[in-house]
């Protein structure tokens, strides 16, 4: 697999993508996640990043006029949305439930797996993030995750908004979801300054 990889991605790419695993390899295992689906989800969690839609024409895999309209829409998430159908192409052996990790892996989602909202956490806190609060959140990860998830889904959208952008449903419903979870923690102060902090 990591053989593809590295055809598929620059390096900057492959890096993150290995230090994002390494981070799933910590949350996975500190809140009993499926290691063995996770750490394939994380390797290939960014196996699209670089790719455009000619390079599925070009291999033969079919996209609908949704799938197009997902990279009209939302390009900044297609490579999550769509890397279900370049992994079975290449890795049909694969258990299917990497597909659902890695498409989540951008916007999150209500309700999510365990192993979803691992790596949707390890994305975002992973050691080459340099945001000043990253090393709070990856902490905090390690006992709240549903709080770092609330956290992490707001602010994306709060980004979202500041760009004039187009929030994707899922991100709002996961937000939703995990601040809802937390509610005795959202207003503590160390969760208010975080907040406060420049991204």
């Amino acid at each position: 697999m990591e053989v593809y990889l590295k055809q598929w991605m620059s390096d900057y790419r492959y890096t993150h993508t290995q230090s994002v695993r390494r981070m799933c390899k910590v949350l996975g295992e500190g809140h009993g996640a499926n290691i063995e689906i996770l750490d394939q989800a994380a390797l290939l969690h960014d196996c699209i990043k670089e790719k455009v839609p000619a390079d599925f024409v070009n291999l033969g895999i079919e996209l609908t006029s949704e799938d197009q309209d997902i990279w009209n829409v939302y390009p900044a998430i297609w490579h999550a949305a769509l890397a279900g159908k370049w992994i079975r192409h290449h890795f049909e052996e694969l258990d299917e439930r990497v597909d659902g990790i890695v498409s989540a892996h951008t916007t999150g989602r209500a309700a999510m797996s365990l192993e979803e909202q691992v790596l949707f956490v390890a994305d975002a806190v992973e050691e080459g993030r340099t945001y000043s609060y990253r090393d709070m959140l990856a902490k905090w990860a390690l006992d709240r995750l549903d709080l770092v998830t609330a956290i992490l889904a707001s602010k994306l959208i709060l980004r979202l908004v500041e760009k004039g952008q187009t929030i994707h449903p899922d991100t709002v419903l996961c937000y939703n979801h995990y601040r809802l979870l937390c509610e005795n923690h959202w207003l503590l102060p160390e969760v208010r300054q975080i907040f406060e902090a420049s991204d």
